[in-house]
């Protein structure tokens, strides 16, 4: 089993590419560069290109071993492990071992401020629906269903003030 300082189930747009950027202690596990064979030359890598509501066009022959064996590599005792509610992370965490992990969410009076940050970030319309919609429901259904802590994130909040 995989020994880690933390590992949280961060939903998007709450900050945790921007926190992994300025700390080297938080590890921001991006699933679709495993996975999409275009995006394979930044694996590892800290700058990518926004790949939100795109799709898969060729599936990495080496997914998912390329993503288990470098988180396998890349995580320790020392790191905080973010990804987001996938279900590739949901597998990954299994396969690792890790059983100590919460989930991160809006609370429902975020999530206007959420869509305006996705409207200020470029996402597409289809993307913006589906995650203050649909997703953001099954997330929540998904975490009481494994039994797993939820915190909530409120308005004028980010991922950086609730790991602080």
């Amino acid at each position: 089993m995989l020994k880690l300082k933390q590992a949280y189930i961060v939903y998007p747009g709450l900050g945790k590419t921007t926190l992994s950027k300025k700390r080297t202690d938080i590890a921001d596990i991006e699933g679709k560069i495993f996975r999409d064979a275009s995006l394979a030359p930044y694996i590892g890598k800290s700058e990518y290109p926004n790949y939100r509501g795109q799709k898969v066009v060729a599936i990495n022959p080496e997914y998912p071993e390329n993503l288990y064996t470098y988180c396998r590599g890349e995580l320790g005792a020392g790191k905080t492990l973010v990804s987001v509610p996938k279900q590739e992370t949901y597998d990954l965490i299994r396969v690792l071992g890790i059983e100590d992990y919460a989930f991160i969410m809006p609370s429902r009076e975020r999530l206007a401020q959420l869509e305006a940050d996705y409207n200020g970030r470029g996402d597409d319309a289809e993307y913006i629906r589906d995650c203050v919609g649909e997703r953001y429901e099954a997330v929540l259904k998904y975490a009481a269903s494994v039994g797993k802590e939820v915190i909530f994130v409120g308005p004028g909040e980010y991922l950086e003030q609730v790991l602080s």
